[in-house]
This record gives structure tokens, C-alpha cells and sequence, in this order.
């Protein structure tokens, strides 16, 4: 008898999975954006601030009473789109800054494969 329950409750069991982990990454989501304006409030102007503080409110609020997975996937979908060209945008610029930082050391530092004779 408990084996059939379990076999019926199955697909119930799977679809409540797959719901608390979508809405796990979406919670993870919300904290690395709300971490990633706190720690880069400076690179970022008002309005890009702004755009990320209310993508994250709406996803916050949206996930609350939402147990429908397709419907918790389309919010997340909707929450990437608006935070993503942000993002990429500060990452780019980051990772040009540090590119260069990077070749500018090499360069007055020497090579690294070079040996200093004493």
C-alpha cells in the first residue's frame, strides 16, 4: 500500500522539487544582486541601481504566494533580462580595467621568465 502511494505521489513529489529549487536559485539570485549593489554601489549610476533594487523587490514579491512553477520560471526569466545587461556591462568594464592592470605590471616588471643573476 505504501509503495502505491509513493509511486502516486511521485509526480506531485517531483513537481514541489523542482518548485522549492527554482525558487532557491531565484532567493540566491535576489542576494547575489541586492550583494552585487551594496559592494558596487560606485560603478553603478541611479538609474542602473534603481533598475536592479526593483528587479529584485518585484522577484521578492512575486515568489511570496507563487506555487506554480511555470509561473515562477517566467519571473525569473523576466528578473535575468533585467538585471543581466547590467551586469555584463559592470563585469566587462571590470575585467577591461583589470586587463589591463595586468599587462601594464608585466610589462614594468619584466617577464616573469626571466632569471635576475646576482
Amino acid at each position: 500500500k505504501a509503495v502505491k502511494e509513493a509511486e502516486a505521489n511521485a509526480e506531485e513529489d517531483k513537481k514541489r522539487k523542482e518548485l522549492v529549487d527554482t525558487k532557491n536559485m531565484a532567493d540566491s539570485s535576489i542576494f547575489s544582486i541586492e550583494k552585487l549593489v551594496k559592494d558596487n554601489g560606485e560603478k553603478l549610476s541611479a538609474d542602473e541601481k534603481k533598475t536592479l533594487t526593483d528587479a529584485c523587490e518585484e522577484l521578492k514579491k512575486g515568489l511570496e504566494n507563487d506555487n506554480d512553477i511555470d509561473s515562477v520560471k517566467k519571473k525569473v526569466e523576466e528578473f535575468s533580462k533585467a538585471t543581466q545587461p547590467i551586469i555584463i556591462k559592470l563585469y566587462s568594464a571590470a575585467g577591461a580595467g583589470g586587463a589591463n592592470g595586468g599587462q601594464n605590471g608585466g610589462q614594468n616588471g619584466g617577464s616573469p621568465d626571466e632569471v635576475v643573476h646576482e
